[in-house]
């Protein structure tokens, strides 16, 4: 669309040219013809103002045409840059849901590793004879605590609350 523009504006350049040429060596063979005949005179006048009226349509064109330009370029300018904040916006997107994932992942390894301890606790209570009941362990036979000793567990620590 520019391309036409383009080669519009210079066509109209070109032509305007060819006529202000066309036009100075009509003026210099005007100077040299004899001015006697009324009839020449008045087509001649005639001749003036019609190209005059090309000339203010001309620059009339030449003026659209560029501000058709402009507005073109600006338009090309303003999609190049949509274009390239949509193109961020995509790589803003990945990039949540990799972190969502990583995320994801992380929780799930939480679990895995709060699995592996529960686990350990259980095998560990099993070798020492304890009876595991949510958080709270009884032993059940002898070891260096009573056998009334209950073994709470919070936060990792043990407390030992004699029954």
């Amino acid at each position: 669309m520019c391309e036409d523009l383009s080669k519009s504006f210079e066509s109209s350049r070109k032509n305007f040219d060819e006529f202000q040429e066309r036009l100075s060596q009509w003026l210099v063979a005007d100077e040299k013809a004899p001015d006697d005949d009324k009839i020449y005179s008045v087509s001649r006048a005639s001749t003036t103002a019609s190209s005059r009226s090309n000339l203010r349509s001309a620059r009339a064109k030449r003026l659209l045409a560029e501000h058709k330009m402009r507005t073109l370029r600006e338009k090309h300018r303003l999609e190049q840059e949509q274009h390239v904040l949509e193109q961020e916006q995509c790589v803003l997107e990945q990039e949540q849901r990799v972190l969502k994932h990583k995320r994801q992942l992380l929780e799930h390894e939480s679990e895995v590793e709060e699995a592996r301890i529960k686990e350990a606790i259980w095998e560990e209570g099993t070798e020492e004879g304890i009876t595991v009941i949510g958080d709270v362990m009884g032993r059940s036979i002898g070891s260096n605590r009573m056998s009334g000793d209950v073994i709470v567990r919070s936060n990792g620590a043990d407390r030992i609350l004699a029954i």
